[in-house]
């Protein structure tokens, strides 16, 4: 056989196996939408996933409180299934999202959620007010740019003080954590866009990423696994491994076949378990008082930002599902014990975090850290989605309560009455 037969019916070969793989992919996610494949679900584990921490781990998505309070959830969820997104390196904060839209979702060429409502008509002096923190600020689970807490906070302030156009910029992120934010903002102060108000929303992910994996971000692993290629070209061999672990993630049949399910919502840049998953409670009550120092830490730098620069700070320490004062409904506290039967070591890093933070509260003495536990107090539905992600209801009560705290912290009544 000559090379170039050979070399045609490899080609032929390598086309009809595609094609039959195809068709075998699109019959068995159909028999998969008919019911009759029982269950897609792997036996509980004795590991535990992010999927097992969510409000639809023992039910679809469609029958929790959380979803059926948002009229427009089945068009979310359909429109958050189109368009390729993604993240793209940005000194130094290391990563953002790449521009993307639908209808519910703008982010712009800087990588962040749009603020809606921008009152970009409105008259009076502008005052611009920067927003910092992780994915609740960003906006994970159900919600459109609107129900963003930046977006509610913008709406409030502008619609309070009409003399005054409020210009508001959602620097939240997927991910990001005070080291994160602060290397933003001093970007951005680099970059001449300095800010009248900036406000923090932190706690959740430097607990999660500090505490209980012991890394400084999210993207550390890639990070190293980057530099290691770089180095030495045999860690090659590891592409080939990510490349088979997204052709699994990507085919419901190859997960079936080979015993495997994704059952993970964070990006494939973390994993669980981790190796460095932390566990013993000695360990995690040392990172959660070394995290709370490093906060803290952090917003006296910004303190010190805004009194050279002219600006003002606030801080709010988020609030999540083990400190919130809020009364739990009946899904909420599923969701509560759910964490203590599955990561009972979770919850014990969030409690020590909390008293941390503000034992370096008290510590400080800095008026203008607020403590967000009470921030969703009054609220009588499931606004929980999992230990940090709320609900558009959920976000307007923080978004309230923010509010009314940049009002009596900025002193805003006898500047723009």
């Amino acid at each position: 056989m000559s090379v170039r037969n050979f070399i045609a019916n490899s080609v032929i070969i390598c086309t009809i196996s595609l094609v039959m793989f195809i068709a075998s992919e699109l019959v068995f996610r159909e028999m998969i939408a008919r019911g009759m494949i029982e269950s897609f679900k792997l036996p509980e584990q004795s590991v535990v996933s992010w999927h097992d921490l969510r409000v639809d781990s023992q039910k679809p998505l469609e029958e929790t409180d959380v979803y059926q309070s948002v009229p427009w959830a089945a068009q979310w969820l359909k429109e958050s299934k189109t368009g390729a997104r993604g993240v793209r390196f940005a000194p130094y904060h290391i990563w953002v999202n790449k521009p993307y839209q639908n209808a519910f979702m703008t982010i712009d060429e800087e990588g962040f959620r749009q603020v809606v409502p921008d009152y970009a008509d409105k008259e009076g002096d502008v005052r611009n007010v920067f927003f910092f923190g992780g994915s609740t600020m960003a906006g994970g689970s159900l919600n459109r740019d609107e129900d963003l807490i930046a977006s509610q906070v913008c709406k409030l302030i502008n619609e309070r003080y009409p003399k005054v156009r409020f210009n508001c910029r959602n620097y939240g992120h997927n991910g990001y954590n005070s080291t994160n934010e602060i290397l933003l903002l001093n970007k951005l102060l680099i970059q001449g866009k300095t800010p009248d108000y900036v406000v923090f929303f932190d706690g959740i992910n430097d607990t999660i990423q500090q505490v209980v994996y012991g890394i400084p971000h999210n993207f550390k692993g890639l990070m190293e696994w980057a530099v290691e290629v770089g180095q030495n070209p045999l860690q090659y061999q590891r592409i080939r491994l990510r490349l088979a672990q997204i052709a699994i993630d990507t085919s419901m049949l190859l997960r079936w076949a080979t015993g495997y399910e994704l059952r993970n919502i964070i990006p494939l840049y973390v994993t669980i378990p981790s190796k460095t998953l932390q566990k013993n409670p000695a360990i995690l009550r040392n990172a959660a008082d070394a995290m709370a120092m490093d906060i803290f830490g952090k917003y006296r730098v910004v303190n010190a930002l805004a009194e050279g620069l002219g600006f003002e700070a606030l801080f709010v320490i988020q609030p999540n599902i083990f400190s919130s004062t809020k009364k739990m409904t009946e899904e909420e506290q599923k969701l509560i014990n759910r964490h203590l039967e599955k990561a009972p070591f979770l919850a014990q890093a969030y409690r020590f975090s909390e008293e941390a933070l503000r034992r370096e509260r008290a510590i400080s003495e800095m008026s203008n850290v607020i403590d967000g536990a009470n921030m969703l107090d009054g609220v009588d539905q499931s606004v929980f989605f999992d230990l940090a992600h709320i609900s558009p209801v959920g976000n307007a009560a923080i978004a309230k309560r923010m509010a009314e705290s940049m009002r009596s912290i900025f002193n805003f009544d006898t500047k723009y009455d």
